[in-house]
């Protein structure tokens, strides 16, 4: 701040989606707010979603002890500007999308590691299963979201994979990077809740 005294009125911040498993600070989202609290300022951190709550946001900044402070917003407004998109490009989505109905959900080389944390959207992209249509695909998400999240109990989500002829546990593992742990009620259990 002493070299570049310009910036003090600026702030950094991160934004990620959850995909379809709808807005909000996982434990690991915290973990890096509080990382990465500035000592002037604050960092934010905005999540985002297509489904469910669509926007989640916090900010960080580190106390006079030098701990983090995580304050979360409990009413989000975004405003959107508006973005006049060249006409090429909506056409090539567009083309993009009608070739995406004829294809088959096929294989894709993986372009990057996996992580210790779920991480689904890359895996959806890195990891799709051949001979599994992408509504399929996203059937098996969102029943997996639901169970990561606490709508559903495992039993109940390996009853709808099983309707499907899916295996529960070998999807979720493979696209979560853990095996699935639950409580007594059967619900999820975060690893990293659990102080593993």
């Amino acid at each position: 701040m002493k070299k570049h005294p310009q910036l003090s009125k600026c702030c950094v911040g991160l934004i990620h989606s959850h995909h379809n498993m709808g807005a909000y600070h996982s434990g690991t989202d915290n973990e890096t707010l509080e990382e990465l609290a500035p000592a002037n300022g604050f960092f934010g951190s905005l999540v985002v979603s297509h489904a469910k709550e669509h926007y989640a946001f916090a900010i960080s900044y580190l106390s006079q002890h030098k701990h983090g402070i995580i304050i979360e917003s409990d009413n989000v407004i975004v405003d959107k500007p508006k973005i006049k998109v060249d006409k090429e490009f909506i056409k090539a989505v567009n083309n993009l999308k009608e070739q995406e109905k004829v294809k088959p959900a096929q294989q894709i080389i993986s372009w990057g590691s996996k992580t210790p944390y779920y991480n689904h959207a890359s895996s959806y992209y890195n990891n799709v299963i051949g001979g599994i249509n992408a509504k399929k695909q996203d059937k098996l998400f969102d029943i997996s979201d639901k169970f990561v999240i606490g709508d559903i109990n495992v039993h109940q989500a390996r009853a709808k994979f099983t309707l499907m002829n899916e295996d529960f546990d070998s999807f979720f593992e493979e696209h979560f990077d853990e095996s699935v742990q639950t409580n007594k009620e059967g619900k999820y259990l975060n690893v990293t809740d659990v102080g593993y």
